[in-house]
């Protein structure tokens, strides 16, 4: 979905963890071999991304005891958004001291 690489490679996503995310919000929960057909991408690729995903808050991972396997969930997009708020809100609490250490003339 090109409309949406540019905004979420912003974000700081490369192209595989957009691939992934992206499919992960199609397909619902998954399996890294179901995430990995979708996206045309080796299992080994997937994984990698899903761990980096997982890490960002972006996707969740639950034990799927019946089959023995990892299914995944792409977290709500508001997450992004709430994400980019908390940085916002951090940057801002630094403006002053950042200020106080610009050189004076």
């Amino acid at each position: 979905m090109a409309e949406f690489d540019s905004t979420l490679e912003e974000f700081g996503l490369g192209g595989n963890e957009i691939k992934v995310y992206l499919a992960c919000l199609k397909l619902g929960p998954s399996t890294t071999a179901e995430i990995g057909k979708k996206t045309v991408l080796p299992e080994s690729t997937t994984k990698d991304n899903l761990a980096f995903l997982m890490a960002k808050g972006l996707v969740s991972r639950t034990f799927l005891k019946s089959k023995n396997r990892n299914q995944y969930v792409a977290a709500d997009p508001q997450r992004l958004a709430d994400h980019v708020k908390q940085q916002l809100a951090r940057i801002q609490g630094i403006v002053p001291k950042l200020r106080a250490m610009r050189a004076r003339r």
